[in-house]
């Protein structure tokens, strides 16, 4: 368990759910029982709810830690991160994605994609809740151990022309119910991958790469769908 995220958690919430916060931290198999009292008290770290305080997700995260400083103490998060990024730059050289740094940091690398911006596209005139006029982003989430692809989407601003486009991509999606004034949604994730000291970039890499691929397949299911309801 990361320790840093526990003692965050005591000063944020108070101590009385650690027990069940470092059950959430190991993903454990075991129902962990909470109360809807204790879930909104939760909400803030991001593992009771799907909903989460505006961006940084996690405020023990050093934002946007992409600077390459050769000074910085190292950790095997961040370590991890830049090998990440990495890939997030070698797949936006060859054009598959179109990767953010500004809105990136080491728990959560974004891009975003030429085929899920047709379903949701840049708005000129409203900013989401990431302070970008781009309403999703696909999120590399980067744990101690493991990570993963999650399409996030943001309400916040957001037109109701857009809403409206949202309500379809639910429906395609069908991620778990949220409160209807919800702000973010989480519409999709990938498997999960493992990770360790012993890990490469390599296989970091590879693992990713077939994310990506799933990501693009879900994409050409979604406009195969988007088609027929059109047709």
């Amino acid at each position: 368990v990361n320790e840093s995220l526990v003692a965050h958690l005591k000063q944020t919430v108070g101590e009385e759910l650690e027990l069940q916060y470092r059950q959430l931290l190991d993903f454990t198999t075991e129902d962990v029982s909470l109360t809807e009292e204790q879930k909104a008290k939760l909400i803030y770290i991001g593992f009771a709810s799907e909903e989460r305080e505006p961006i940084p997700e996690l405020s023990e995260e050093t934002p946007v830690i992409l600077t390459k400083d050769p000074t910085a103490s190292k950790t095997p998060l961040s370590e991890t991160a830049e090998v990440l990024v990495e890939w997030c730059e070698e797949q936006s050289r060859k054009g598959v994605i179109h990767f953010d740094r500004a809105n990136s940091n080491n728990s959560y690398i974004r891009f975003t994609t030429d085929g899920m911006t047709k379903f949701i596209p840049r708005q000129n005139d409203a900013i989401s809740g990431w302070n970008s006029p781009d309403y999703y982003f696909y999120e590399i989430h980067n744990r101690d151990v493991h990570f993963r692809i999650i399409l996030s989407i943001s309400s916040k601003n957001a037109p109701a022309e857009l809403m409206a486009d949202f309500e379809k991509l639910i429906d395609f999606y069908k991620p778990r119910r949220s409160k209807p004034d919800w702000e973010w949604k989480r519409l999709y994730s990938t498997p999960t991958a493992n990770y360790s000291a012993n890990t490469t970039k390599e296989q970091i890499w590879s693992q990713l790469d077939k994310m990506l691929a799933e990501v693009l397949q879900v994409e050409k299911d979604l406009a195969s769908s988007m088609a027929g309801e059109n047709s």
